[in-house]
């Protein structure tokens, strides 16, 4: 009972192996290992099952059986020849020849009369029940018999000349798998010529053999590296590609994936991918180089892959095998390449000094590098809209696309693909837009329009890389526009300096003309007649004085340290300012002074110079009358002085106080400038409300300062002009 027990287990783990690899390894190798697996299991269960059965009947059916299963092992004669990929002689002819011993042979045995061919005489073991049936074997089970020992010999020498053929230590294993393989024929040529044993052990031998062939042949049938199973079956349905190679850098496995990618490259087929060099995979790759790496690309049949591995060990510990994964990297590395793309022309688009240069860029990276056949970059604004640049389809396209997608320039708009308008003017030449407007600072947009396919647009990622280059030439544009602006302000701003110097020079040529003339006249009297010196030297003197004077009134800059402040009264400075102006009769003078002495350390000629024009101005701006009200008084933060008008106003305040700038004919527009300056060198604000057919009013405040540091320069004067003020006509005291 005990051999019966073993066969069956043997039958039971043949078949199992023999599911598992069909079910596993989808290639013609493991394929035909398992169909000499399912012939030594159907052999091996069939004499398991002779011996278990009591009548000769069920005897006769197991013994039959078990031609089934040896015919089926005559396969192994076609895996022999893929194992050594000579696939040319596996065909449909030479599989029909391969078959029809062993098809004749169980037809011969399940026929009628005819077996007799086969078994010539069949009877019990009279003293074991379960003992195998007692044969004699006729003629035709002799040449079976022939035939399949001279099968199993010419394999043999087939194997011997392919081994011959390795090197020392694939040859090493060859001779050890094929010495494997021919154990289990010499034990049944043996028991079948020399003795005749009570049990045949052959079909146990055979089983067990395959068993162990299965489990460590090194080739794509070989377990022993990827049990459990399910690992294997979880390596079978990975994406990734997983190879197995062995010492000498063959690959010994390669789950579905590897094999599908591998064969367009290598250029087998799937089938023939064991056996491959891995060096072809990698540059110089080899089972010592490759072994342990971790993030090396490489590119196969046009794609990127990941390449990582590590080593598996044998039962010593030491490294056997080397497991390889490949993981595609092909989209990472595109976006990778593309944001490097991107980053290179974000760097040539913000050195850019113009629109058209920002339109070429632009056309470089979509067009250039990105492969896109058509499209356009636009910039939209409040009254028009300008293509800056555009390829494969007209100007026209791209304003259709911007003025139907973009509701209004400057708003923020979101991005996207665009499908079509029936009837619009790219109708039919594409099947949809990527649409990508952004807004600039300013009050307008610009847009990036690219004409695609739709089966060849990525949008989430094309969307994404278009939208960051787009904020980029939005931000360029934008910088451009502000450089011509600053530009054109600094040309208008040189325009006006230069037409102010050519006014300052005119008038100094005009009015240094003058004096300049009286004195070489003075100066030609006197050289006719020296008599003459007493009288014209006080005439050369006043015109000296007068060209001094206008000289000094160009400054328009002063400073603190310049000063020469005197405590003065600055209601009597008031007053003097105000009586020595002619203020026209239909102009009314009101004042207004807050104490009836305000002293205060000021540069008393500036301070003069400055009131002496601010009153002037508010006359003049009042040729048909109206009120000049002057006002000082001294609050807790200091002095403040008011000149006010009732006059015509002023419609541009900002401009007051700019050099040259001035509406008067023959005026420089230096003297607001120069108040404005002395005010503030004495730590002062001048400041102007004005409405235009209102009046305008200026304001002078003073912030309150030491005034004991200028005690010792009070002058003695002071009291003197405060003496006798006399009343101007149209001047109301307040």
């Amino acid at each position: 009972m005990n051999i019966i027990f073993l066969n069956l287990m043997i039958a039971l783990a043949l078949w199992f192996l023999a599911a598992y690899i069909v079910l596993t390894k989808q290639y013609l190798r493991a394929r035909l290992m398992g169909v000499v697996l399912v012939g030594t299991g159907i052999w091996v269960l069939g004499y398991a099952l002779e011996m278990l059965s009591v009548d000769l009947v069920s005897k006769l059916l197991w013994a039959k059986l078990q031609f089934v299963g040896v015919g089926l092992m005559h396969m192994f004669v076609l895996f022999l020849l893929h194992y050594f990929k000579d696939d040319k002689h596996i065909n449909r002819r030479n599989t029909i020849l391969l078959s029809l011993v062993p098809v004749s042979m169980v037809a011969l045995v399940f026929s009628g009369d005819p077996q007799a061919l086969v078994f010539a005489d069949v009877r019990l073991d009279p003293l074991d029940s379960h003992a195998p049936l007692e044969f004699t074997f006729g003629p035709a089970h002799a040449l079976y018999l022939g035939y399949s020992y001279l099968l199993v010999v010419a394999a043999s020498a087939y194997v011997a000349v392919k081994v011959a053929q390795q090197g020392f230590r694939q040859r090493l294993l060859m001779v050890s798998w094929m010495g494997l393989t021919l154990l289990p024929v010499i034990i049944s040529f043996y028991t079948n010529f020399f003795i005749k044993p009570r049990f045949d052990y052959s079909p146990a031998a055979f089983g067990l053999i395959l068993i162990v062939l299965s489990l460590f042949t090194p080739e794509q049938i070989r377990l022993g590296n990827i049990l459990p199973i399910a690992y294997a079956s979880i390596v079978s349905g990975m994406d990734d590609m997983v190879l197995l190679v062995d010492r000498n850098s063959l690959i010994i496995h390669a789950n579905p994936s590897a094999e599908s990618t591998l064969s367009k490259f290598i250029g087998v087929s799937r089938d023939n991918i064991v056996g491959q060099d891995v060096g072809g995979l990698v540059e110089g790759g080899t089972f010592e180089s490759l072994g342990d790496a971790f993030g090396l690309e490489t590119s196969l049949i046009g794609r990127s892959y990941d390449l990582s591995s590590f080593y598996t060990s044998n039962w010593k510990g030491e490294p056997s095998n080397l497991v390889i994964v490949l993981r595609d990297i092909t989209d990472r590395a595109r976006v990778e390449k593309q944001l490097q793309i991107l980053h290179n022309y974000a760097i040539k688009v913000a050195a850019a000094e113009s629109l058209d240069e920002v339109g070429r860029v632009t056309h470089m990276f979509l067009h250039d590098s990105l492969g896109f056949e058509a499209g356009g970059l636009a910039l939209c604004e409040v009254d028009a809209l300008k293509v800056l640049v555009s390829w494969g389809v007209e100007e026209s396209v791209v304003k259709d696309v911007v003025q139907a997608n973009l509701r209004q320039c400057g708003e923020a708009h979101s991005s996207g693909i665009v499908t079509p308008e029936p009837g619009g003017s790219y109708a039919g030449r594409f099947n949809s837009v990527l649409f990508v407007p952004v807004r600039t600072k300013a009050a307008r947009s610009v847009a990036v329009v690219v004409f695609e396919d739709a089966s060849s647009i990525s949008a989430s990622k094309e969307l994404m890389l278009l939208e960051t280059f787009t904020e980029h030439v939005a931000s360029v544009i934008h910088r451009i526009d502000h450089e011509m602006m600053l530009e054109d302000m600094q040309s208008a701003e040189i325009r006006r300096i230069l037409e102010g110097a050519n006014r300052v020079s005119s008038m100094v040529r005009h009015d240094l003309r003058g004096p300049l003339q009286t004195i070489r006249n003075a100066n030609y009297l006197i050289s006719k007649n020296p008599e003459n010196i007493a009288q014209m030297a006080p005439v050369i003197d006043k015109s000296v004085d007068y060209m001094v004077k206008m000289l000094e009134e160009l400054r328009y800059t002063d400073s603190s340290e310049n000063l020469n402040r005197v405590e003065l009264d600055l209601n009597t400075l008031v007053r003097q300012s105000l009586k020595q102006i002619i203020v026209p009769d239909k102009v009314n003078v009101e004042t207004f002074y807050g104490e009836p002495e305000i002293l205060y350390p000021v540069d008393k000629i500036r301070i003069h110079r400055v009131l002496d024009n601010l009153i002037r101005n508010a006359i003049e701006a009042m040729p048909a009358g109206g009120k000049l009200t002057l006002a000082i008084s001294a609050e807790g933060g200091g002095v403040r002085l008011t000149v006010a008008d009732t006059g015509i106003g002023i419609s541009n305040v900002d401009d007051l106080f700019k050099p040259f700038v001035t509406t008067k004919k023959n005026g420089m527009g230096l003297g607001l400038v120069s108040c404005k300056y002395a005010v503030e060198a004495h730590g002062g604000t001048l400041s102007v409300e004005s409405k235009p057919g209102e009046g305008t009013r200026f304001v002078i405040d003073l912030p309150w300062i030491d005034s004991h540091r200028y005690e010792d320069h009070k002058g003695q004067d002071h009291y003197q002009e405060v003496e006798q003020e006399a009343q101007l006509p149209g001047q109301a005291q307040g």
